[in-house]
């Protein structure tokens, strides 16, 4: 697949020229008249590329946003509160294409850097000559997926928990997203300033411009944050023993000022944000938590079997 992915790139761009200094004397007398040919069709190429990449990459991020709300679909919903009621001030349906479109576009550049660059890379698996070395490989690109996550929840949870210290970054950025205070589906995960949509956006794609990274790495760690996002607002009670727990983020939009990662526990753990909320009070509606966001208090029913 990855492959595939490498061999898309380099046919409808040869992204080397996109980011690359300009060639030394040495190196243009090099060039032969074929390839001093090729690179003047060099814009018609990039032109295709910045059409057609941002446009599948947007298609994709949607595809699996609607995937994770299906995913979620398998669990109960969670019941709030007749009075807790989202109140957006803007279209979520052009929160949704407006962010998703941006995002990939920052992405598309991001990529296009790094393979200029040599920062992403791929091996076939099938051209090598030993198991070992294909085990070898594999554990590679899944520890290059861990870090990336793990680096992007840190950068996440500096960039979010500013937000909520100043006010004039909350306002700024993260004011709209937390207009929805009990996210319930597919529009609600990416629903925000679009401005704060392209700094996340940065702590992800960004990294591949900073390491190098095989492109399955990027593409896995890709995919896992656009799904977990939005199972993170999907609205249902997903549980899955020591992987997920629908409790971290939805306490998050509860209480306001704790776990402000995005997918995993660490970084509130070592920094002492985190807080899932005690089962009575997220299931019976026994307490009462207080929205900082709206200043009035909330209660949350108990997630109910369907």
């Amino acid at each position: 697949m990855t492959n595939s992915i490498l061999h898309l790139l380099n046919h409808f761009l040869p992204i080397d020229q996109l980011f690359s200094s300009p060639l030394d004397h040495k190196d243009s007398v090099a060039l032969t008249n074929e390839q001093q040919q090729q690179q003047e069709q060099q814009p018609g190429s990039t032109l295709l590329y910045w059409t057609l990449v941002p446009s599948l990459l947007t298609l994709t991020s949607m595809f699996i946003s609607l995937l994770a709300q299906l995913f979620s679909s398998f669990w109960p919903r969670i019941e709030y509160a007749p009075h807790v009621q989202n109140k957006p001030t803007k279209s979520l349906w052009l929160s949704f294409v407006l962010n998703h479109s941006m995002a990939s576009v920052l992405t598309s550049g991001c990529i296009a850097w790094s393979r200029s660059h040599g920062s992403l890379y791929e091996f076939n698996l099938f051209e090598m000559h030993s198991n070992w070395d294909r085990v070898w490989y594999v554990g590679k690109v899944l520890m290059c997926v861990l870090f990336m996550l793990i680096l992007y929840d840190l950068c996440v949870y500096v960039f979010h928990r500013s937000c909520h210290a100043f006010k004039f970054m909350y306002r700024f950025f993260h004011q709209q997203h937390h207009e929805n205070c009990a996210p319930r589906g597919v529009l609600d995960a990416i629903y925000g300033d679009s401005l704060e949509s392209l700094i996340v956006a940065l702590c992800a794609s960004g990294q591949m411009m900073l390491f190098e990274f095989p492109i399955s790495s990027v593409v896995i760690f890709l995919f896992l944050i656009s799904f977990l996002v939005q199972v993170n607002h999907s609205g249902h009670c997903v549980e899955i023993p020591f992987l997920y727990n629908y409790r971290f983020h939805t306490s998050h939009h509860l209480h306001f000022r704790v776990n402000f990662s995005e997918h995993i526990m660490l970084w509130d753990y070592l920094f002492g944000t985190l807080k899932l909320s005690d089962p009575n009070t997220m299931q019976n509606g026994s307490k009462s938590v207080l929205n900082l966001h709206n200043e009035r208090t909330i209660e949350v029913k108990r997630c109910k079997d369907k």
